[in-house]
């Protein structure tokens, strides 16, 4: 419920300041929904419903008073128009109605998802039913007259939300597609999803209880507590996240000079998070862990590099408390791993996470020699939550060739023609190719290196070693250049 703050903000030195703070405030997760039954620990995603109550629909929460029946969609009709469209989700209202859910939706782990049915128990007295009614019931109804609370919102389970419809002319400004009536919304969804009221002078939130229109959803610090209690929008790709390689988030291929990153839409400052913005990625707690894959087409030197982000601010939960400071890139020492996916047990090919508590880690210059899939690991050490980005780049990789020593002529075979190249170059200084035993003069050290080799091959896997047998054929061919250079010189 928005109530007016009763205390003007005062600067942290005064109030104090308790270091590294975990931020938000959250009344804890829902034990069950309609679609998933009991719910997991927090920090794992759920998927809840929300439908619409009927106009004349009993809220006990606020007494038998008059006019303390829902008229929500009686007064947003008025507002906004729908007047004789028999179907909700036809109305003009709807639509911002369906955003507000959805902005939570694709900023965290919670699938939002609208049920078309409400069989009109009293607001607060049912839980959701697949086909009957939401987990999160909307209505509407007179709370507190002009000028003061704007909704309200159950705790937990109870996430039914009312909207004050007193505050007509405060909901009905069409200003920045309602931006009103939809930060009303958001902020009651909030509630609804197990986030409390925290304030903060330097730092936006749209769990104040102070409403503001100087920003449009769920700032950093919501999103960090939405994450702290149903992770990050990745972990929704699979049905138990993507805590396991087998459940990796793909990131798609990555080209020679290309890079793939994610986590990048963390404001740096104290700049709002936009309409536009999603890419968010977190590590919940200590038993939080985040993969990732992506493949190469061919052999690529890679740099990874993990970054912990986020901004240092102030905040509390209630106006007689101390403000304390929230550094949230300093939450939960990350680590790195670099996996190849090799069938049943992917194989680690290097780890980083010596760099500490808010620094990044990085892997430069892995090679990666093998075409395919590959993992990338992210874990934390606490049970707090950590923002980060993840960078991954790739450059060519230069694979030098492998050699034969004695393949003079650099055909690929060891033979009587590179005893040719050796026997016409003794005793000069031109290069020799494949000679490494006797680099500068050509000398009989490059006649051993040759004879030793002979019969060697290079295939395209690298050198075939020398057979056994060769050293018969060695023989017969140098005896046949013996007797050729004797017949010449007669």
């Amino acid at each position: 419920m928005h109530q007016p703050l009763r205390f003007a903000f005062l600067l942290s030195a005064l109030l104090g300041a308790v270091p590294d703070a975990a931020g938000f405030f959250a009344n804890g997760s829902w034990p069950a929904t309609a679609v998933d039954g009991p719910t997991p620990a927090s920090g794992v995603p759920i998927t809840l419903t929300w439908s619409i109550v009927a106009d004349g629909v009993p809220i006990p929460s606020l007494g038998p008073s008059p006019g303390r029946a829902n008229n929500l969609a009686a007064v947003f009709d008025g507002l906004i128009g729908g007047s004789g469209v028999p179907d909700v989700v036809d109305k003009p209202w709807f639509a911002l109605i369906e955003d507000s859910f959805d902005r939570w939706a694709e900023l965290s782990g919670v699938t939002l998802l609208y049920e078309p049915n409400d069989d009109g128990q009293p607001l607060g007295a049912a839980p959701g039913v697949p086909g009957v009614r939401g987990d999160i019931r909307l209505a509407g109804a007179s709370i507190d007259g002009v000028g003061t609370a704007l909704g309200q919102s159950g705790y937990l389970p109870d996430g039914d939300i009312t909207l004050d419809t007193s505050e007509a002319a405060y909901f009905g400004d069409p200003t920045d597609d309602y931006l009103r009536f939809r930060h009303t919304l958001m902020h009651e969804i909030g509630h609804s999803l197990g986030l409390g009221h925290t304030e903060s002078f330097n730092a936006l939130v749209l769990m104040s209880p102070t409403a503001s229109t100087a920003f449009d959803g769920p700032q950093f610090d919501d999103l960090r507590g939405a994450h702290q209690l149903y992770g990050d929008a990745y972990e929704k790709q699979a049905a138990a996240g993507n805590n396991a390689p087998g459940s990796a988030t793909p990131l798609g291929a990555l080209a020679i000079g290309g890079s793939l990153q994610i986590g990048g839409d963390v404001p740096a400052s104290s700049a709002p998070i936009g309409p536009q913005q999603t890419d968010f990625v977190s590590i919940t707690n200590q038993s939080d862990e985040d993969y990732f894959a992506f493949t190469i087409a061919e052999p690529a030197s890679v740099d990874l590099t993990l970054t912990p982000v986020g901004r240092t601010y102030s905040e509390r939960s209630n106006p007689s408390d101390l403000y304390t400071t929230v550094n949230s890139a300093r939450q939960s020492d990350l680590s790195l791993q670099l996996y190849r996916a090799a069938g049943g047990t992917p194989v680690l090919l290097a780890t980083a996470a010596a760099a500490g508590l808010g620094v990044a880690e990085s892997l430069l210059g892995v090679e990666l020699s093998l075409p395919g899939e590959y993992l990338v690991r992210v874990a934390g050490g606490a049970d707090s939550v950590q923002f980060y980005s993840l960078a991954i780049a790739a450059e060519a990789v230069v694979i030098d060739p492998p050699t034969l020593v004695g393949d003079f002529n650099q055909d690929g075979l060891v033979d009587a023609a590179d005893y040719s190249v050796w026997r016409d170059l003794l005793g000069t200084s031109t290069p020799l190719a494949n000679a490494p035993d006797s680099p500068g003069i050509v000398d009989q050290a490059d006649y051993q290196s040759w004879r030793t080799a002979f019969g060697g091959r290079l295939e395209a896997a690298g050198v075939t070693p020398v057979p056994e047998p060769a050293s018969v054929t060695f023989c017969i061919v140098v005896a046949a250049l013996t007797y050729v250079r004797r017949t010449a010189w007669l």
